[in-house]
């Protein structure tokens, strides 16, 4: 297991885990009611605008839901930041390539290298640990990409946490 989030929305608690090759929910609904197990991302060569769960395989290396019970995902391979918000998958940010560009733009077209631990505020914004640019970055509700800690702060950033103040916390490889 490499990553996982718990959410409790409209009724409905799952527990999703990020597996090496797939993203599964466990779902409970109502609460207390037996637990089902459902593949929502990662089977097969699907990319953006189709269903999540054909998908192609996946290193989610963070998941997180955001106040709508939408589904983030940090897919390391594929160097992007996807979301599923009903079953269809797209990309929130990362054009697919290793490296670092993009801050002030639209992160969709932005470069992460690569997505580890995600988290989501309050108010929509995305933040990722982009593990080998050394950096923090956030994606706004309305798309644009900064980085609001790095380069010379962390090595190597695996995990991002927000707690009810909203203060950020990140755990790093080695430091």
């Amino acid at each position: 297991m490499q990553a996982l989030a718990f959410q409790n929305h409209m009724q409905i608690s799952s527990l999703v885990l990020a597996l090496v090759c797939s993203i599964q929910v466990l779902a409970n609904t109502p609460p207390r009611a037996t637990y089902t197990i459902q593949t929502v991302a990662g089977s097969n060569v699907v990319s953006d605008g189709g269903p999540a769960s054909a998908a192609a395989r996946s290193d989610a290396e963070g998941v997180a839901f955001d106040t709508g019970g939408n589904l983030f995902v940090a897919d390391a391979n594929d160097h992007r930041g996807k979301i599923v918000p009903d079953g269809t998958i797209s990309t929130v940010a990362g054009d697919g390539m290793p490296r670092f560009r993009g801050d002030g733009g639209l992160a969709s077209a932005a470069r992460l290298n690569p997505p580890y631990g995600i988290a989501v505020d309050g108010a929509g914004n995305l933040y990722n640990a982009d593990l080998g640019n050394n950096r923090i970055r956030k994606v706004t509700s309305g798309g644009i990409i900064s980085t609001v800690a790095g380069t010379d702060r962390f090595l190597a950033p695996r995990n991002v946490v927000l707690d009810a103040a909203g203060s950020l916390y990140v755990s790093e490889f080695s430091g």
